[in-house]
């Protein structure tokens, strides 16, 4: 969690949402470890993309399935290619392909499977391509502007507003008064 909260610092995705996307990737892995890392990447890179939220949310569904059914259909990868063009084809380059529609071939006929297409994300998102900015910096330019300051105030609120509950409910137990619940 604290992973997750620290990638998110900043950038317009609700802890919550995180957590959903980290929970479905580790069902199909069993890694938590490597699934916030898939989530904060693949987060960073749809919304790299600069599409409209309902855009990302869905690209981030479909990803989601499309890594659980290990591979993508073409409405996941159309959705994808809506919603981060850019990005794929970054992706598409690092792993030598032409272009975005190869690499979505590639993956529906299992030429390329999801581990790798999500492992050279990853990887883009730390170190980016010769040229390019990584998919996380990216992802802060994209997103600046008052939608983002709002929504992170929102999410800084709930957690002081958990981290204040959390504190009530420790100080009644000290006091033998048996907590908030």
């Amino acid at each position: 969690i604290k992973k997750l909260s620290d990638g998110l610092q900043g950038i317009p995705t609700t802890l919550d949402a995180g957590a959903l996307a980290v929970q479905r990737f580790t069902s199909k892995n069993g890694d938590v470890k490597k699934s916030t890392d898939i989530f904060l990447a693949v987060n960073d890179a749809i919304l790299a993309g600069g599409a409209n939220a309902q855009i990302q949310e869905s690209a981030l569904e479909q990803l989601t399935q499309a890594y659980t059914k290990g591979k993508p259909d073409m409405q996941d990868w159309k959705t994808l290619l809506q919603a981060m063009p850019a990005q794929l084809k970054q992706v598409a380059t690092a792993m030598g392909y032409v272009d975005a529609d190869a690499l979505g071939e590639a993956l529906r006929d299992g030429t390329v499977s999801m581990d790798e297409f999500m492992n050279t994300i990853v990887k883009l998102n730390k170190e980016g391509l010769p040229g390019f900015q990584n998919f996380e910096e990216q992802a802060r330019n994209s997103t600046g502007g008052i939608r983002t300051a709002i929504t992170n105030m929102n999410s800084r609120i709930t957690q002081g507003v958990t981290a204040m509950i959390e504190s009530v409910d420790k100080g009644l137990k000290d006091a033998k008064l048996g907590g908030i619940a």
